[in-house]
């Protein structure tokens, strides 16, 4: 006697009205459904974030990335020294302004670092934003 092998079941379909799962998977998607939380719900509440950043967390991003700034002497390999760069930190941790200072002012050099200084990003804070100057070696 052959006993036979079962079927695969079926897979379980949502209800017509859809889950709270299926509506959250939509909303990663872009089908956004009414019951979807929108992405400010996943936030980080303000009252946990630290009033201004500390210095080693700034110090920690700009080494980070000074990989970036040293390739901004590609513009000018004859540069050398310093760029000064006054930053705006905006609480959300983007950098909302970079601008160069001294004799790379204006110059290739100059704009490269402050577009890469533009794309660094900080740890979120609560405060307002912060106006900080740092140099920067080529």
């Amino acid at each position: 006697m052959a006993v036979a092998a079962a079927a695969p079941a079926p897979a379980a379909r949502p209800a017509k009205g859809g889950t709270e799962v299926d509506d959250l998977l939509g909303s990663l998607d872009g089908n956004r459904s009414a019951k979807a939380p929108a992405r400010a719900d996943f936030d980080v509440p303000a009252s946990n974030l630290p009033a201004k950043l500390a210095r080693d967390q700034i110090l920690r991003v700009v080494k980070q990335n000074a990989g970036k700034i040293r390739g901004c002497k590609a513009q000018d390999p004859t540069a050398s020294g310093t760029v000064m760069v006054s930053l705006v930190i905006e609480k959300s941790g983007q950098v909302g302004q970079a601008t160069a200072s001294g004799p790379y002012k204006g110059k290739p050099v100059g704009d490269c670092v402050e577009q890469q200084v533009k794309s660094f990003r900080f740890p979120a804070f609560s405060g307002e934003p912060m106006r900080i100057n740092m140099p920067f070696g080529l």
